[in-house]
């Protein structure tokens, strides 16, 4: 998720692997509430993980391209391990 706004309660998000990437300088969708929900849901062991960025805005898509690489990674790490065998 790219931010994203959700109003959802949060015990319903992230039941699969969530890679959040948001950033602090976004001027349209504010971080704040990005944060805490990441929080809350690292809190209930939800597979997430938040990546905060500072100095990309909303529209500057060159900015998250470390990020979404990163993203990409985190993911499949997870899917991999959820499919070997245990």
């Amino acid at each position: 998720m790219i931010a994203g706004r959700s109003g959802e309660p949060t015990e319903a998000l992230a039941r699969v692997p969530t890679y959040v990437i948001h950033s602090r300088s976004d001027e349209v969708v504010p971080f704040a509430q990005a944060e805490s929900r990441a929080r809350a849901l690292e809190e209930l062991k939800r597979p997430i993980r938040f990546d905060p960025l500072s100095g990309t805005g909303h529209y500057e898509m060159g900015g998250y391209l470390e990020a979404l690489r990163r993203g990409g990674r985190w993911v499949r790490e997870q899917w991999t391990s959820a499919t070997r065998p245990r």
